[in-house]
């Protein structure tokens, strides 16, 4: 990991071109960066600014992305240039300078001048966060191609004669739905979340991640009808998107309807959102429900995905166990202890199989092979530690 850099002490120009430069002073980067957008072919002056705006801003990530990618020093990771895109826009603020129009290959245009600033503080707490949140850096690469894609889209209306004013109209409806989305997740209280995301919806009626996050609002304020109608709505939309059955799933949990949750949880995981924690948390259910075949059967397809997981077969193990299948439960477990010879849980688990089996050596064995790799430290190690004495053994950790 590279050593974030005290930036208070510091200020450089890094110039780009001959009209643009990027300043970085006391932890903040700023520039100036410019936009057009074409009026006509079904735009409006109005759509024109939110397309100019939107211009301007893909022109700054551009820079900044250069700029970073230049002076690595700024960062404390490693990263890509368009992961700086995708992290940097997620933290970006801009203000809109000037406003004029202008000609643009011999079309009326609209050109925006804005002041874009980051903090490169909270850029590396948002890459931080990214690194620990699978699901987060997924949500900001699909925002970053969700704007390219409407970006694509503005650059073939403006060439497209035939257009009418609603083409433009629902092109820029839909990126004023992204920045009101941006500004909904960045706010704590759920009646301004639920407000701003509203708003965003009604500009966006098919837009999912708005009634996935609103969905959360009502959570949060425990509004559980309003806030199961927008995980539904979310995934009718995107019924591929895991992130929509895992949300879904945890509020299932909070009103304790386990069983539900579980089924969620596990078509995350076949979606392979949080693949390894959906599929805990869905055989945790299972198993505490007596449901063995079915944590059996859900363990099943996590081995298929996953065939060198021992987590898996640990959990299919002990769910083998649950059923008396004690052949099955140890075939498993040994195929854990094969897969990660380090890994505590395999010996614990084939120690419990071989004690119903009555193969007291070969318990004691793995019980001792368990407190060595750290098992020692775990709530259970004294009783365990018990258990070998009572046998005739003396615990060897």
């Amino acid at each position: 990991m590279k050593q974030f850099v005290p930036f208070f002490i510091l200020a450089l120009i890094f110039t780009l071109n001959a009209q643009n430069s990027v300043l970085l002073e006391n932890n903040i980067i700023s520039l100036e960066a410019e936009g057009t957008a074409i009026i006509g072919n079904g735009i409006t002056v109005e759509d024109a600014k939110v397309f100019a705006i939107n211009d301007a801003k893909r022109n700054a990530l551009e820079q900044v992305g250069t700029y970073l990618e230049s002076n690595t020093t700024a960062l404390n990771y490693i990263i890509t240039k368009d992961e700086i895109k995708t992290f940097t826009g997620s933290v970006l603020k801009a203000d809109v300078l000037k406003t004029e129009n202008a000609l643009l290959e011999g079309s009326f245009a609209l050109k925006v001048n804005i002041k874009v600033t980051v903090d490169t503080g909270l850029l590396n707490k948002r890459i931080d966060e990214v690194r620990n949140d699978y699901q987060l850096k997924k949500q900001l690469e699909n925002e970053r191609k969700r704007v390219e894609e409407l970006t694509r889209q503005v650059a073939e209306l403006q060439k497209n004669q035939n257009a009418g004013k609603d083409d433009g109209k629902k092109i820029s409806d839909r990126m004023r739905a992204s920045e009101l989305f941006k500004k909904g997740q960045t706010e704590s209280d759920p009646d301004k979340m639920i407000e701003i995301f509203t708003q965003a919806l009604t500009l966006d009626p098919g837009y999912a991640e708005p009634y996935l996050w609103r969905g959360y609002a009502y959570t949060l304020k425990k509004d559980y009808d309003q806030a199961f109608r927008d995980y539904g709505k979310a995934i009718e939309i995107q019924p591929a998107e895991g992130n929509n059955y895992r949300t879904r799933g945890y509020a299932y949990l909070d009103l304790k309807e386990d069983l539900k949750a579980a089924e969620d949880f596990s078509k995350a995981a076949e979606l392979g959102n949080s693949t390894a924690m959906m599929y805990a948390e869905a055989t945790r259910i299972y198993y505490e429900k007596g449901m063995f075949d079915k944590a059996v059967e859900l363990n099943t397809g996590a081995i298929k995905k996953s065939p060198n997981d021992a987590g898996h077969y640990v959990k299919r193990g002990y769910s083998y166990l649950g059923m008396k299948n004690y052949e099955k439960a140890l075939s498993d477990f040994d195929q854990a202890v094969k897969l990660n010879p380090a890994y505590p849980d395999g010996y614990r688990g084939r120690a419990e199989t071989y004690s119903y089996l009555n193969r007291i050596k070969d318990t004691v064995d793995d019980i001792n092979e368990y407190l060595r790799l750290g098992g020692g430290k775990n709530p259970d190690a004294e009783d365990l530690r018990k258990y070998i004495r009572e046998k005739g053994f003396e615990p060897k950790y």
